[in-house]
């Protein structure tokens, strides 16, 4: 490996900072009202406890455990909340 390159599989901390410079370079040049970002979710109910989120271009499902009344058949809504923390 040489000076600078990441192992596989690990953030090229560099790399992903000189992407945020550039993009924050490129919004500041605009004018102020054009400098937005919209970040937009949907959730909704399939049936019973199961739940489909968009996010974006991503369809994520969620479910509660069974001795809650779910299926099981995903991470619940808490698990999606904490992993989001995590991040």
């Amino acid at each position: 490996m040489t000076e600078g390159e990441s192992p596989r599989g690990r953030v090229d901390l560099a790399r992903q900072r000189a992407e945020i410079e550039r993009i924050r370079a490129e919004k500041s040049a605009l004018p102020v009202p054009e400098r937005r970002v919209t970040t937009r979710a949907v959730a909704r109910i399939v049936a019973d406890t199961q739940i489909e989120g968009r996010l974006g271009r991503f369809t994520v499902h969620s479910d509660e455990p069974a001795d809650r009344g779910g299926d099981d058949s995903g991470p619940s809504p808490l698990q999606f909340l904490m992993a989001a923390v995590a991040f």
